[in-house]
This record gives structure tokens, C-alpha cells and sequence, in this order.
């Protein structure tokens, strides 16, 4: 199951190349954790 978000894919790509610390210092906890689902 897909979970929608407002990200973009060039976002995702940034977000593997910086990390999940950088995805939770941007985003928040809750809103990193469903986009880790979602990737």
C-alpha cells in the first residue's frame, strides 16, 4: 500500500543521499517515519 505525501522524487533522492537524521531534522518524527514507509 502507497502512502501519499507531498514530496517530490528529486526530494526523495535528496533525502537517500542525506540520510534519515537529515529527513527527521527537516520533516519531524512522525512525518519521516510514514515517508519510510512509503520509500
Amino acid at each position: 500500500m502507497k502512502i501519499q505525501t507531498d514530496l517530490t522524487i528529486p526530494e526523495i533522492d535528496e533525502i537517500r543521499k542525506e540520510g534519515v537524521k537529515a529527513l527527521v531534522e527537516r520533516l519531524g518524527i512522525a512525518k519521516a517515519a510514514a515517508l519510510l514507509d512509503f520509500v
